[in-house]
């Protein structure tokens, strides 16, 4: 067999693996072609400007006779903050949106719900966190 023939056995391979490659898509931006049980990614809601987000703020009361405990949640929402040539999203705190406002139990001054807990050993993990549901306000 000659070198050209070679070449030319290379050359035609190469050329018919790109169109292959070029047809399967790796990654697809578009929603609508996942695949069955494909995780779900949730990380743009956490950064979308919409949302109001409840932080874990402080921890309320706790018995560590029973571990049993309440954390309290504060409301925030995103922000920009400018400076020159440089924006920041920051979280700040925000009242409540809930309208009529004397038609839910809210506590006056800090505006933030609350939820119960409860800590306990399991066999999987040294300790298993419970909370309840749904959140209580104050």
């Amino acid at each position: 067999m000659s070198m050209r023939y070679h070449i030319l056995i290379l050359s035609l391979l190469a050329t018919l693996c790109f169109p292959v490659y070029a047809q399967i898509p790796i990654n697809s931006g578009d929603r609508n072609q996942e695949l069955l049980n494909e995780p779900y990614d949730i990380s743009p809601d956490f950064r979308n400007f919409s949302n109001t987000y409840y932080l874990a703020d402080s921890l309320s009361a706790f018995d560590p006779a029973t571990g049993k405990g309440e954390i309290t949640y504060h409301r925030y929402e995103y922000f920009t903050r400018q400076a020159f040539n440089n924006m920041l999203a920051v979280l700040k705190p925000v009242n409540p949106n809930e309208f009529p406002e004397k038609e839910y139990a809210v506590h006056q001054i800090c505006h933030s719900p609350s939820r119960l807990f409860r800590l306990a050993q399991s066999e999987s993990a040294p300790i298993r966190v419970s909370m309840s549901n749904p959140i209580r306000n104050h």
